[in-house]
């Protein structure tokens, strides 16, 4: 094996279930998870002079993402806030697994809250249980399109095959 396809194998390997992140405006730095405390929402009523854009992070699929269902992409948005320092993630654009992705997908912003006396709590939609139950769903989603395409697949080749065979 030349050592160039070694190399793609290697790449390909380490990468392949994990979904891509983006970062704009801001480089993470290595911070103690168990003291940040960071708020999901979605479109974030906060106004500009309440607070500061740090950055813009996008998660999306690979082509070969694995683990990217919405619980995982959602604890890796509040991993990204706490690197860059920002108390709420604002998700400005989010995307459900479908025939296209089996991906959670979503685009976000990390504000920096000016007066943090009072950190903001997360939209109810992104409480720990509502997202565990969507993802749920969407994992049963997921796995019955793909069963659907194995099964359609393979009685599609049965009859392709049993026609040849007869029209010989």
């Amino acid at each position: 094996m030349s050592r160039a396809t070694m190399l793609m194998l290697v790449a390909l390997s380490t990468t392949s279930c994990s979904p891509s992140v983006s970062r704009t405006g801001y480089e993470p730095r290595s911070v103690g998870e168990s003291t940040c405390r960071v708020a999901v929402k979605r479109a974030a009523p906060i106004s500009p002079d309440q607070a500061d854009v740090l950055g813009e992070v996008d998660v999306g699929d690979t082509g070969f993402s694995t683990d990217c269902d919405e619980k995982t992409v959602v604890e890796l948005l509040r991993k990204e806030a706490c690197s860059a320092g920002a108390h709420v993630v604002d998700i400005v654009e989010e995307r459900r697994q479908d025939v296209a992705s089996s991906c959670y997908r979503a685009k976000a912003r990390l504000l920096r809250l000016r007066n943090p006396s009072s950190l903001p709590v997360d939209d109810a939609r992104f409480a720990a249980s509502s997202v565990q139950a969507r993802s749920d769903l969407d994992n049963q989603r997921t796995n019955s399109l793909l069963w659907g395409a194995v099964i359609t697949g393979a009685v599609a080749g049965i009859v392709t095959g049993v026609v040849f065979a007869l029209g010989r």
